[in-house]
């Protein structure tokens, strides 16, 4: 997990996003009268959207999903149509449509143009149109030459390439939203959980980073999600996943080789009391790297390392 946080961290657009707003993201689906089909999530822009969208699609975290259907042209696919219905016997645009009603209350069964009908022409009460109407049919009439029907024809015209075509002819386009996989929130969680540590630690006046590279020792470069540096010869990496997943040692001999690799750094890990295996050994040659903090909650866990770091600076200084 800590390589996907890192990539989703060096995103920009993403942690800008994080740090502005809360853990919970929603994606709202868009669709204009004029049909333009967007997505937003929370108060950025469409187009910051898009960006983030594109983002969490990568790493997997969203899926696309269907989320209903429309028809479109055939000829170049826009969903920017006029819809016509006409007389099936006389083409007419003319048509008018009649609906079959029945008010619950006495029975009584009219017909009507609409459904904004208050009184009852027969027993004369007050009508609530939706509890007390009920459509039991409807018959379109051509005032044009006189016919009744139950289906008008419907034609479409496209507003893009100007072209018609009928119903028939139309292409038929699926329309996606996106929902979150179920791994997503625990990584979303996380993610609020760093930028919550990042804001807390930055007022302290230290360099922080979001995420962080190291030198090793070996040559190689090492990521991390939160690196923190208080001067120049020592820095501090914190690894916030013990907050909302278990450590375990198979997950501390994964960090064995990067903590040897820059002895320089102290490794913070903070987890939650209830995702530390009890059983669990840190391996004699990292206990001068790892030091690991035990908190109940994200509110402890900020107080603790602001301690943790105001302590090693303290000794800086000293």
């Amino acid at each position: 997990m800590s390589n996907k946080i890192i990539r989703l961290l060096k995103e920009k657009k993403l942690t800008t996003y994080i740090l502005k707003a809360n853990n919970k993201m929603k994606v709202q689906l868009h669709v204009s009268h004029k049909p333009h089909i967007s997505h937003k999530i929370g108060d950025v822009s469409t187009q910051e959207s898009r960006a983030l969208i594109d983002i969490l699609e990568r790493e997997d975290l969203f899926e696309k999903v269907v989320f209903g259907n429309t028809v479109a042209c055939p000829y170049c696919e826009s969903i920017d149509l006029v819809i016509n219905i006409r007389c099936p016997k006389c083409r007419s645009l003319e048509v008018e449509r009649e609906f079959v009603l029945e008010h619950a209350k006495c029975g009584m069964v009219f017909p009507a143009k609409n459904l904004k009908i208050f009184n009852c022409p027969r027993c004369g009460r007050d009508i609530k149109p939706d509890k007390e109407l009920r459509i039991i049919g409807s018959i379109f009439r051509c005032p044009s030459c006189g016919t009744s029907f139950e289906s008008p024809d419907i034609d479409l015209h496209c507003n893009t390439c100007d072209k018609d075509f009928s119903i028939r002819e139309a292409e038929i386009k699926k329309i996606y939203t996106y929902q979150f996989r179920e791994k997503a929130e625990e990584i979303l969680d996380l993610l609020y959980v760093y930028s919550r540590i990042y804001s807390e630690i930055e007022k302290l006046g230290v360099k922080v980073y979001l995420p962080g590279t190291i030198n090793g020792e070996s040559g190689v470069k090492h990521e991390f999600p939160l690196v923190l540096r208080a001067g120049n010869d020592k820095c501090l990496i914190i690894d916030l996943g013990g907050l909302v997943s278990s450590i375990d040692l198979d997950g501390l001999i994964r960090d064995y080789i990067k903590i040897l690799d820059t002895p320089q750094c102290r490794y913070l890990y903070v987890a939650k009391d209830e995702n530390v295996n009890p059983e669990i050994q840190i391996p004699s040659k990292l206990k001068d790297y790892i030091s690991l903090i035990i908190v109940k909650d994200i509110d402890e866990a900020i107080d603790k390392v602001k301690e943790y770091i105001n302590n090693l600076i303290g000794e800086k200084k000293r």
